[in-house]
């Protein structure tokens, strides 16, 4: 019977830093995300510099969250974001609002990618 309460403490325990990594993730990617989105309405408005200030901001946030993200997310997918961001930061100090929104488009699709592989469905666990 010890066994059983044992197994059970310990699905319980999983469980609840399962929810505390999903929790955390997804508050995180629907943050960077809210913050594209505003970097994107600078840029349409032609305000590059408070844009490429805003993805500066970003960039270093992505970086501190970077190791906490490295400990749930694979290396990879960080790494790449992370490089949108810089570039996305590039194109605003270049006037280059094309190239910015290609990059920008490209972030968020990573941001929601990440945010999709924590759900737990069946394609998820499998």
């Amino acid at each position: 019977m010890k066994r059983i309460y044992v197994s059970l403490l310990f699905v319980t325990i999983a469980s609840v830093i399962a929810a505390i990594e999903f929790g955390y993730v997804c508050a995180k990617v629907d943050n960077f995300s809210g913050l594209i989105d505003q970097t994107d309405s600078m840029m349409y408005r032609y305000e590059y510099d408070s844009a490429s200030d805003l993805c500066e901001e970003i960039e270093k946030k992505w970086y501190e969250s970077a190791s906490c993200f490295d400990i749930v997310l694979l290396h990879d997918y960080v790494d790449d974001i992370g490089q949108c961001i810089a570039k996305m930061r590039a194109y605003a100090n270049g006037n280059n609002a094309d190239m910015y929104f290609a990059e920008s488009s490209q972030a968020k699709k990573k941001l929601a990618s990440i945010k999709q592989s924590e759900y737990p469905t069946i394609e998820n666990i499998l």
